[in-house]
């Protein structure tokens, strides 16, 4: 099975490392507080408009580590604080037990070994945490990617199959009420536009993975 043209498969494979980009970008934007690293990558990322200039409103003239103060006292405010109604856990978002570590924490987990996708052994997070579920989908499209630039086409599928999956049985599930938990909830901009953008993105990406790609024909 090969690809069809040259263009069509460089559009995909760049499309694919685009959206794997803001994948783990947003990714670690939830798992751990933000380090400047991350903060500099949100700044330079052009997709959605003033996005950048949205990030930091209100903190305008500050230096970076005192912003990077500020965000990790908003991270543990939100984030690790919360409690069970801003859990950023699937478990305890999209189960009716609302237990963490739950039955869906399992299934994330078996699916990330299924996929050759290994979870920081520094990690003190459960594998269905929204960061981390994130990180896999950026997994996936880095896997897709590499797939095309390989002639791969039955493994760029296998790839686009599974996000597809993934969307369906846990992601999609529970990204819209968790993130607008944490818009309402956030006092700072950052992780209001965070959460609103990460929304949008996810939004695109549900009706971009149903469409077969031309890239990559069965």
């Amino acid at each position: 099975m090969q690809v069809t043209s040259a263009s069509t498969e460089l559009e995909a494979i760049t499309e694919a490392k685009a959206r794997q980009g803001f994948y783990s970008l947003a990714s670690r934007a939830f798992v751990k507080e933000v380090e400047l690293s991350v903060l500099n990558g949100l700044r330079a990322w052009g997709v959605f408009g003033d996005f950048s200039a949205r990030l930091l409103d209100g903190l305008d003239g500050r230096t970076d580590d005192a912003i990077i103060e500020d965000l990790a006292i908003e991270y543990a405010s939100c984030l690790l604080c919360s409690g069970a109604f801003l859990s950023p856990y699937e478990s305890v978002q999209a189960s009716a037990e609302g237990q963490l570590c739950g039955d869906d924490s399992s299934r994330v987990l078996e699916l990330y070994r299924k996929s050759g996708f290994n979870m920081p052994e520094a990690s003190a997070l459960f594998p269905d945490h929204f960061g981390i579920e994130l990180e896999f989908m950026g997994h996936l499209c880095a896997m897709e990617a590499s797939s095309l630039e390989k002639g791969n086409a039955d493994g760029a599928w296998r790839a686009r199959r599974l996000q597809s999956q993934f969307m369906e049985a846990h992601l999609g599930r529970w990204y819209r009420p968790f993130l607008q938990k944490l818009e309402r909830a956030a006092e700072r901009a950052f992780y209001r536009e965070m959460a609103c953008v990460t929304g949008q993105f996810i939004d695109s990406e549900l009706e971009y993975i149903s469409h077969e790609p031309d890239a990559f024909p069965r």
